[in-house]
């Protein structure tokens, strides 16, 4: 049974991994919309009401994806998470890692944006197997 939820979970991942619908942000995008996140969020300079909207998108994605691997973690604790984020860890410093992740991997770019940030967020955030 725990084989084939793995099974089924990657073969989620891949589909919205490969999918090249027009009606998905791709990485281009959310990388736009996750820079004017830490711009709207620092503090020491007047925020832009035009990085607003990119701003909710790129935190709202990654809300997402948070709630989406912890809501998976209840309805299927056998299966591994795809990542493993520390509870204090805030949504800035997440959208800072999928940026390096996306200007690291610029090839990526146009893949969906949420992919993307899954696999920034498993590299940053591996979870421990349960051998360790």
């Amino acid at each position: 049974m725990k084989r084939i939820l793995n099974l089924g979970l990657m073969s989620l991942v891949l589909t919205i991994w490969s999918s090249s619908s027009s009606a998905y942000e791709d990485g281009n995008t959310l990388l736009k919309d996750c820079e004017a996140a830490i711009r709207f969020s620092d503090t020491s300079v007047k925020a832009s009401a035009e990085d607003a909207f990119p701003a909710g998108m790129c935190f709202g994605k990654i809300t997402g994806l948070r709630d989406m691997s912890s809501f998976q973690g209840l309805i299927y604790p056998e299966t591994k998470s795809l990542f493993c984020v520390p509870e204090k860890v805030i949504n800035n410093q997440l959208a800072m890692i999928g940026i390096k992740y996306m200007k690291d991997n610029p090839a990526m770019l146009h893949k969906r944006g949420t992919s993307i940030l899954i696999l920034a967020f498993r590299d940053a955030f591996p979870c421990k197997s349960e051998t360790n």
